[in-house]
């Protein structure tokens, strides 16, 4: 007995089994997808309240976002031309602060100069007056020590300023 097949039987059966695999998997896919939508429809019902209260209050929302952009928009509008006029003032304040300094510098080194002067002399004529320029001496050099500390400090201050500007 023998059999014979054409090619146009085996490619026919080649087609069938390829739609049955194809159904089969198309069959899993619609259970599966269905499944997600089972899940989606139980966490909708499961908070359907929540989702109507969110919904309805959306055009509140909105209307209160829209309100508060045109606030900032038109405070921005008043604020904006001030803005270099701040700047200004900023740097002449830090200015100011810079001459003062400077100033106060200045007067230390007159009265730390001053101050040593009279001490060298006292201290040439005075015996006895020695512990006492000397507590006078470092009294001196930790008001020195202090305006240094405060003029750095100020100096910072005012660079800072400057390089914000």
């Amino acid at each position: 007995m023998q059999i014979t097949f054409q090619l146009q039987d085996l490619g026919l059966a080649v087609l069938i089994i390829v739609g049955i695999v194809l159904g089969v998997y198309l069959v899993k896919m619609i259970k599966t997808l269905n499944d997600i939508l089972r899940k989606i429809q139980g966490i909708v019902e499961t908070n359907e309240t929540s989702i109507e209260e969110v919904i309805s209050s959306l055009p509140t929302t909105i209307k209160n976002v829209n309100e508060i952009t045109t606030s900032v928009n038109e405070s921005m509008d008043k604020i904006a031309p001030t803005i270099p006029n701040i700047v200004d003032n900023i740097n002449d304040i830090t200015d100011t602060i810079n001459v003062n300094v400077e100033k106060m510098d200045s007067a230390a080194e007159v009265v730390w100069d001053g101050v040593s002067e009279a001490v060298a002399t006292a201290r040439g004529t005075v015996a006895k007056g020695g512990t006492y320029i000397t507590i006078v001496m470092k009294i001196i050099e930790i008001f020195r020590s202090k305006i240094s500390k405060k003029e750095k400090k100020y100096r910072d201050i005012v660079n800072k300023n400057r390089k914000k500007a």
